[in-house]
């Protein structure tokens, strides 16, 4: 049964009750008159009131006469008389309930059933003032009874959730704290952030992130989240001159020598090349080119700094390597194709990255080794492990060093992605290659700007950080200038993309059991472009802890970032919309009118004739209509909101503002957004060398390490019990002569005897029927 019928079900069952109440009421009040009366109203039968001349007793006196004894003892034969009356209405209320019952849904429920959510619905939607949980309690605590489990809400006061606005009928906070996403479409000076966002950060004890072009939310709510909550606060502004924010750099989030460091690069290159999530030109060839020298570069540089010593590159250091001063660009590719990005002893080593990261095979061309030193056929190379073999008796064995700047030895050392992508490079001609580095280094325009190379050069924080320590709570605020949005565009998908690719991989580092949570408040979200990763993360990273909150102005910004078949709005369960501005395509307000949907009600039309009075007629039909139609959406009044929640009914909510103090919402919310903003930004996990990185990363990669060797030590398992398993067969057919039979060998054999059978019981029937014809013939 729907929730409509379920509601048209109880509305009958009340109103029934009602009438069975008042016929059963009305018999009880005329069987105690008639006693009464014929008792001259004596006072032991309890009080009487007056109308009009008129004693009567009130409702149910005459069954309180019954069930007493004193009373039912002195007039038993008076009782019994007179509780036919009580008896009639019984039954006249039983069948008038029924009557009721069956009018009231003998037509069934009409589709046409939209209304605003009720108080009982607000609460059921989990928006109210408590956190429902269904558990199983004993039926009572006693020894027999404590298996009897029955169910029972458990209500706890809810703490922290998005603030949705006031509950129209209680004038409560409505708090959204379940793992859903939430869409709030709001046009410009609507009041988005003092009704929804700036309440939210107050309140929300958790981590999260905001998307703050304009300061505001950073000046509002930083402080309070230090101080009350005691969360780690961080400011990452990357054109702040005065040093309060803290650094950032996307170089130092790669996890380099594991097998995430090529798709870390690629996140990073993929962002650079494509800054609105498009291509910048009708040729592929350049943005896939482009991503591939970016590849090559970024981890030339990651392996190279490491080996002199040196800090981490950053993206600048990028600029650096592809405007070389002192050589031109073939040296440059020819350089870094030779260049030994690890150590002699790391080859050598049973944890040479690359063998480890790429596999056996980094090496391709062996066949080089084989021509240079003339092997015949049954020494020739064949694998890397042969090499090393031939490398250590050829040099190490006599004291020598190896060549290693010398071909083909220098292969050994360098990065298969690297040399992969020098090579390319070389063999590009002069003017494609020119022009394919000018274009990638305008990509990296932003990062010669000294401010911005200063803010990203190291890192003081991770963007795991959000989510991987569950007893603190980490806010990051992405702080611009209005105009300077389009500008750190890049920087800013950049960090959000890694923000999202990060924390939706498994984390294994802690192990209590307890997750952290992420709030994402993307506020004026589509002016960051279309973020594809955004749009296929929504639907899994609820997962792992992960809330968005997305703000847009209207429909039409929506689409124009994402397109009109985009999956943002379907992904979020609660959307939040305020009274949308003038628009002529009028998208938005239709969209909302027919979500709110239609309600039947009944129209009545009188005719008139010439018989005076009593010459006309009455027809009455029965009609639908909007909600709120898209007209009357746009007229909603600029204090009201409306909030649609799946599978259930609409709310007609009540916006707030936090700096109201003559409200008791805004007097609570005006004490947290008063204490100023840190002067300087927090620092959580420091990352300005290798050192510091593989530190970093250790935990992870340990656990990784952990796994591989759990599946060695399986397919070692399975592999040994699978040696006994032939090893008994074996002696059992050396003893018996016979092939044993497995149970697959059994049913490989049931299934050739069965298919010999048919085939000889149809040859038998083909038989007899040749037999019979010719009989017959």
């Amino acid at each position: 049964m729907d929730r409509a019928k379920k509601r048209q079900l109880k509305k009958s069952i009340k109103f029934g009750a009602v009438i069975w109440l008042s016929i059963v009421f009305l018999g009880d009040m005329y069987a105690a008159h008639a006693v009464g009366e014929l008792c001259n109203y004596d006072p032991l039968l309890g009080p009487v009131f007056e109308h009009k001349g008129i004693n009567y007793y009130f409702p149910g006196t005459f069954l309180y006469w019954h069930l007493s004894p004193e009373i039912s003892g002195l007039i038993p034969d008076i009782l019994t008389k007179y509780d036919k009356y009580l008896r009639t209405a019984f039954i006249l209320a039983s069948i008038a309930f029924f009557i009721v019952l069956y009018c009231m849904n003998k037509n069934g429920v009409s589709l046409a059933d939209a209304h605003w959510a009720t108080s009982e619905d607000i609460e059921q939607m989990g928006l109210g003032k408590y956190n429902h949980k269904i558990i199983k309690v004993p039926l009572l605590d006693v020894p027999v009874l404590r298996k009897i489990k029955v169910k029972k809400d458990e209500k706890t006061l809810k703490k922290t959730g998005v603030v949705l606005g006031l509950n129209p009928y209680t004038k409560k906070l409505m708090l959204h704290d379940g793992p859903e996403h939430i869409l709030l479409m709001a046009p410009t000076r609507s009041g988005k952030g003092v009704s929804t966002i700036v309440p939210t950060g107050c309140i929300w004890n958790h981590s999260m992130f905001f998307f703050d072009p304009k300061g505001e939310l950073w000046q509002l709510t930083s402080s309070y989240r230090q101080k009350g909550l005691g969360q780690k606060v961080l400011k990452f502004e990357p054109l702040c001159r005065d040093g309060s924010t803290c650094r950032w750099n996307p170089l130092a989030e790669i996890n380099i020598r594991t097998f995430a460091e090529f798709s870390d690069t690629q996140s990073i290159v993929n962002i650079l090349v494509k800054p609105d999530g498009e291509s910048t030109g009708n040729d592929p060839f350049w943005d896939n080119a482009a991503i591939e020298l970016l590849n090559c570069c970024i981890l030339h540089l990651m392996y190279a700094h490491e080996r002199e010593g040196l800090n981490i590159p950053c993206l600048t250091d990028m600029m650096s390597l592809l405007s070389p001063p002192d050589k031109d660009i073939d040296e440059l590719f020819e350089e870094i194709k030779m260049y030994p990005h690890i150590s002699e002893e790391e080859f050598f080593s049973d944890k040479n990255p690359f063998e480890v990261v790429y596999g056996e095979r980094y090496i391709k061309n062996l066949n080089a080794f084989n021509k240079l030193w003339k092997l015949p056929d049954g020494q020739k190379i064949k694998s890397l492990k042969d090499l090393k073999a031939e490398l250590k008796k050829r040099f190490l064995d006599r004291g020598q060093k190896i060549p290693w700047d010398k071909e083909p030895y220098w292969i050994c050392l360098v990065h298969p992605r690297v040399s992969e992508g020098a090579a390319n490079m070389c063999n590009l001609n002069e003017t494609t290659r020119a022009s394919l580095i000018k274009s990638t280094q305008t990509k990296l325009s932003l990062y010669q700007d000294p401010v911005v190379q200063r803010n990203t050069e190291v890192s003081d924080f991770c963007v795991r950080d959000l989510l991987s320590n569950p007893n603190q709570a980490v806010s990051l605020y992405l702080v611009m200038q209005s105009d300077d949005i389009d500008t750190v565009k890049p920087l800013s998908r950049l960090l959000i993309s890694f923000l999202l690719a990060k924390n939706t991989r498994d984390m294994h580092v802690n192990n209590t059991g307890v997750k952290q949570r992420l709030l994402l408040m993307l506020d004026e979200f589509p002016q960051l472009g279309g973020m594809n990763k955004i749009e296929t993360n929504m639907a899994i990273c609820a997962g792992y802890g992960i809330k968005y909150c997305i703000v847009c102005q209207d429909v039409n910004q929506l689409n124009k970032a994402y397109t009109e078949n985009n999956s943002i709005a379907t992904n979020c369960h609660v959307h939040e919309y305020f009274t949308p501005n003038v628009d002529p395509s009028g998208k938005t307000a239709k969209a909302i009118s027919e979500t709110l949907g239609k309600f039947e009600f009944q129209s009545e039309s009188k005719s008139t004739g010439s018989g005076g009075w009593f010459g006309g007629s009455s027809t009455y039909s029965k009609s639908t209509r909007d909600l709120m139609s898209p007209d009357e959406v746009a007229r909603l009044p600029r204090v009201s909101e409306i909030i649609f929640m799946a599978g259930q009914y609409p709310i007609k909510g009540q916006k707030i503002a936090y700096f109201d103090e003559a409200s008791r919402c805004g007097t609570f919310f005006t004490s947290k957004t008063k204490m100023g903003c840190p002067m300087f930004s927090d620092t959580v996990t420091k990352i300005h060398n290798f050192l510091q990185l593989h530190d970093y990363h250790a935990a992870e990669i340990k656990y990784m390490e952990e796994c591989i060797e759990a599946v060695k030590a399986a397919r070692a398992k399975a592999a040994e019990e699978q040696n006994k398993i032939s090893a008994l067969d074996e002696h059992e057919r050396k003893k018996t002569g016979k092939t044993p039979k497995t149970p697959v060998y059994e049913a490989n054999l049931e299934n050739k005897t069965s298919e010999q059978n048919n085939k000889k019981t149809s040859e038998s029937e083909s038989s007899a029927s040749d037999d019979s014809n010719k009989n017959n013939q």
